[in-house]
């Protein structure tokens, strides 16, 4: 998808961070690797646009989660863990493998301040649902009800 997009917008910026198995691209990119846990929320807040193109195997969403609570906009595929984690509404969803959605849904977010500015605030308020305490009240609330 990345070629589309810097057909569109060239003076856009991939960065990867990640383990990657690929070392070579067919465009520039800028590839950070591992990035320390405490350095995440600073790198995804300088990000215009998190981008989670995952084909599957993301059981629960965390990657978005991160970046909402960033207040980063967040383009992801359409995996179910993704669409629940942002009640499909706090981040732009795009098939799997389908690079042309993805790269049309990135340069649309890209273009668009508007699109941009409410998919953070919607993704601010969703990342808040899972804070620690919130999420441990709720297990908390499971247990109360299950105990005689």
């Amino acid at each position: 998808a990345w070629p589309l997009v810097l057909a569109a917008r060239p003076q856009a910026v991939l960065s990867i961070a990640g383990r990657m198995r690929r070392t070579q691209f067919p465009v520039p990119v800028e590839v950070l690797g591992e990035v320390p846990e405490e350095d995440k929320p600073a790198v995804l807040a300088d990000a215009h646009i998190f981008v989670a193109p995952h084909r599957g195997g993301e059981s629960m969403g965390l990657v978005l989660v991160e970046a909402m609570a960033a207040g980063t906009a967040v383009v992801a595929t359409d995996l179910p863990a993704f669409t629940a984690v942002s009640e499909g509404i706090a981040a732009r969803h795009v098939p799997v493998a389908d690079p042309v959605s993805l790269a049309a849904a990135l340069v649309a977010v890209l273009d668009d301040d508007s699109m941009r500015e409410q998919l953070q605030r919607l993704g601010s308020a969703r990342a808040e649902d899972f804070d620690t305490g919130v999420v441990a009240e709720q297990i908390l609330g499971v247990y109360q009800r299950l105990l005689p």
